[in-house]
């Protein structure tokens, strides 16, 4: 759940938040290998895996520091309940 004080305290938007965790968690083509004349693309898959790795993403930068989910939002592995 994101914070929206946190949010007013380091200038983001929800949308650069989204923004930056999919930056951060893109499959980045990097290269094809050739093996007996097939070609394969090789790609560098984005390595969100799980709610601690999601807190640790650094989504934007404020005075030169890094500003992570953690800071800006509650990250738990489950579903929220409604409110």
């Amino acid at each position: 759940m994101v914070d929206q004080t946190a949010l007013a305290q380091y200038d983001l938007s929800l949308s650069e938040v989204t923004s930056g965790l999919r930056n951060a968690n893109q499959t980045v083509p990097i290269g094809q290998i050739v093996n007996d004349g097939i070609n394969y693309n090789v790609a560098f898959e984005g390595d969100i895996v799980n709610a601690e790795t999601l807190g640790n993403v650094a989504i934007a930068a404020r005075n030169g520091q890094p500003v992570y989910v953690r800071d800006i939002a509650i990250v738990e592995n489950g579903l929220a309940t409604a409110s």
